[in-house]
């Protein structure tokens, strides 16, 4: 019997043998290439990292000054010192919704304070609507507010602030405000609007035209100073007699004078007359007498 004889391999390499050839042919043919993308991949992902915890810190930082902001410079200054952070366009929002409230409220006692409320309001909301990443729900307000702040600030000429409100309802046909920004467009409308508005420009109230308290006038306040600093003494009449003198001695009154004899002594023009004779003296009782020895008792008789 003859031994089989082992059987040689002659089929072709398989087809993943031949794609993991060509795999490694063109890995060494370009290495470098690889190597460079691998390393410029790895540097973004660190400084993507970096950069999340930096802006993560910052925003907190930002947010840490807008807790303890309490005016609208306060707010104002958050959002310039905290550039591209959350907290800008809050802060910002809120400096011109302080400003303005402040200008509102100091337009018929102030005018002066008030136009520069007013304008720095306009500031802040100019930034905010000139900023194309402004949230939506903030730069609503922020047309609103600006409408509002425009309106104020009007001579007589509404353009801008008729426009600044078609331009809220353009942008947000859906706005909350949209039945009452349609009254106000209607109102703006009208020739008497404008002429109030002119009007209105050219009053000037200040905190200097405000009445005075008439209760009391300054002719008939009286001095009470108790130092006695600015009454001058009288020059004449009974009064005038009864002052002493500057630099006089006071005085001395009767009760100041040391007396001789005790205070409770009785002057002796005052005494009563000593009576002549003595009274008699009231006889004294009998004086009680000691009680009486008992009296011995006799002895029986002896038996």
């Amino acid at each position: 019997m003859s031994t089989p004889q082992p059987q040689t391999d002659t089929t072709e390499p398989s087809e993943l043998l031949r794609w993991w050839l060509e795999s490694r042919r063109w890995v060494d043919r370009h290495a470098n290439k690889i190597l460079l993308t691998v390393i410029v991949g790895t540097v973004v992902l660190v400084a993507s990292v970096v950069m999340a915890r930096s802006t993560r810190a910052k925003n907190e930082a930002a947010w840490r000054a807008f807790g303890v902001s309490k005016v609208a410079d306060d707010y104002r200054k958050v959002a310039e010192d905290h550039p591209g952070t959350s907290a800008e366009h809050p802060a910002r929002m809120v400096a011109a919704r302080e400003y303005l409230s402040q200008g509102m409220q100091q337009v018929t006692a102030n005018r002066k304070a008030s136009d520069e409320n007013l304008e720095n309001a306009k500031t802040q909301l100019s930034k905010l609507l000139d900023d194309k990443s402004t949230p939506k729900d903030i730069r609503e307000e922020a047309l609103l507010k600006m409408a509002v702040c425009l309106e104020s600030l009007s001579d007589g000429d509404l353009k801008s602030a008729t426009e600044a409100y078609e331009r809220l309802l353009k942008e947000f046909p859906t706005t909350l405000n949209k039945s009452w920004v349609e009254e106000k467009l209607k109102i703006l409308a009208k020739p008497e609007t404008a002429a109030f508005y002119r009007w209105f420009r050219t009053t000037n109230p200040s905190p200097e035209d405000r009445p005075k308290p008439q209760d009391i006038k300054p002719s008939e306040a009286p001095n009470i100073q108790l130092d006695g600093e600015g009454i001058a003494p009288p020059s004449s009449g009974d009064a005038a007699r009864e002052m002493p003198a500057e630099g006089a001695v006071p005085p001395v009154t009767p009760s100041e004078i040391p007396s001789e004899k005790p205070a409770t002594e009785t002057p002796a023009a005052e005494k009563p007359a000593e009576a002549a004779t003595t009274p008699e003296k009231t006889p004294e009782a009998p004086a009680v007498s000691e009680k009486p020895a008992e009296a011995a008792v006799p002895e029986a008789p002896k038996p």
